[in-house]
């Protein structure tokens, strides 16, 4: 509660900050990130913190997944302490993590947004992270597009289907009802 009001200057929030510096090297991955994304967004910037979290998020690396690189990649970049870490650390775990998505999968596009702006903010080059957040992003919205036109021409086939018994009841052969946009309606007495 108190990162997010901003109170950075106060003593209890610095208290805070020491605990959460002291007991970072105990915390799980989605733990680190969320206190990472909650100082950075306080603006806190202690320099005891930023090398703790730099040490923590090298130890813990390999057990990364994407939202928890984006919170770490966000919150780097946000506090402003250099290019080190996320071409070091976050930026390699990235790229595999990114590849190792299952196609059917939905991404994060919010998790992929964080770490294109992580990597924009910082000015790293990382050409490699960048094609392969893009590549899955522009998937992400063909299947978000898909979903829409099929839910749009879901309702349109429903109408015609409401209406095929009535529109050849005398016919005992199939016989296409309607054919629009690659969808062919068939009636089988």
């Amino acid at each position: 509660a108190l990162a997010t009001m901003s109170c950075s200057s106060s003593p209890s929030f610095h208290a805070l900050a020491t605990s959460a510096q002291l007991r970072c090297q105990a915390m799980q991955p989605q733990q680190l990130a969320a206190c990472a994304w909650a100082l950075a967004t306080s603006r806190y910037r202690h320099v005891d913190w930023l090398q703790a979290l730099a040490e923590n998020v090298t130890r813990i690396a390999p057990d990364l997944q994407l939202r928890e690189i984006a919170a770490l990649a966000w919150a780097w970049a946000s506090s402003e302490a250099g290019s080190d870490m996320l071409e070091k650390v976050l930026l390699p775990r990235a790229l595999c993590v990114l590849r190792s998505l299952p196609e059917k999968l939905p991404a994060s596009v919010e998790a992929l947004l964080q770490i294109a702006w992580a990597t924009s903010f910082s000015r790293v080059s990382a050409p490699a992270v960048l094609k392969e957040v893009e590549a899955l992003l522009r998937r992400e919205g063909r299947g978000r597009d898909m979903a829409a036109r099929m839910a749009s021409r879901s309702s349109e086939m429903k109408a015609v289907m409401a209406q095929v018994p009535y529109l050849h009841a005398d016919v005992e052969l199939p016989r296409v009802v309607q054919e629009q946009d690659g969808f062919i309606i068939v009636y089988k007495p």
